[in-house]
Parts: structure tokens; C-alpha cells; sequence
């Protein structure tokens, strides 16, 4: 890990193939949790730079690295200031 780096996790999926048990393993086998405590912590809106920081800064408050799954039509819509992968990725990088 690079210095600050929390070695979070964001799963990007269509989802209805395994993201399910994949993501609970993963959460199970190392020190993560859920960002908004679900899965799909962003599926109801609200996906920005600022929530990500937000989710990446309270895992590591808790000793612990974020993790989500965020699907492609979670970008964008009149909840979601990330509207492309390519901001969703430099929003990521910058969490």
C-alpha cells in the first residue's frame, strides 16, 4: 500500500453475476465494510467525489477499507454528480 492508501475497494458490475457472494467474501476475508452499510451503498443516489471521500474517511476512522459496488446506472440522474466512468474513476482515485 502506498502511503494513505486505505486499500478500498469499489467493484464496478453490471451486477446478476455473483457480485453478491463475491462482495460478502471479500468483506469477510479482509477488513472492509460497506460505505452507507450496504452493498450497494450508492444505488439509491447520492454517488459524488464528496460521498466517496466520505465513505473511504469513516472506514479508515474505524480502522477498517471501504467497499462498494457501484453499477453503471448508479452515474448519473438527479441524485448522482458522477455521471461518467471516467469521473466515477477520477473520483475514486482521489477518495
Amino acid at each position: 500500500r502506498r502511503n494513505g492508501n486505505t486499500g478500498s475497494v469499489a467493484l464496478w458490475a453490471l451486477g446478476r453475476c455473483a457480485t453478491g457472494t463475491f462482495a460478502d467474501s471479500l468483506k469477510a476475508a479482509g477488513n472492509f465494510s460497506y460505505c452507507r452499510g450496504r452493498k450497494e451503498g450508492f444505488a439509491l443516489g447520492g454517488l459524488s467525489a464528496a460521498a466517496l471521500r466520505a465513505c473511504v474517511g469513516k472506514a479508515k476512522r474505524r480502522s477498517k477499507a471501504a467497499l462498494t459496488h457501484i453499477k453503471p446506472q448508479h452515474l448519473g440522474g438527479p441524485l448522482a454528480s458522477l455521471s461518467t466512468p471516467a469521473a466515477l474513476a477520477d473520483a475514486l482515485a482521489a477518495a
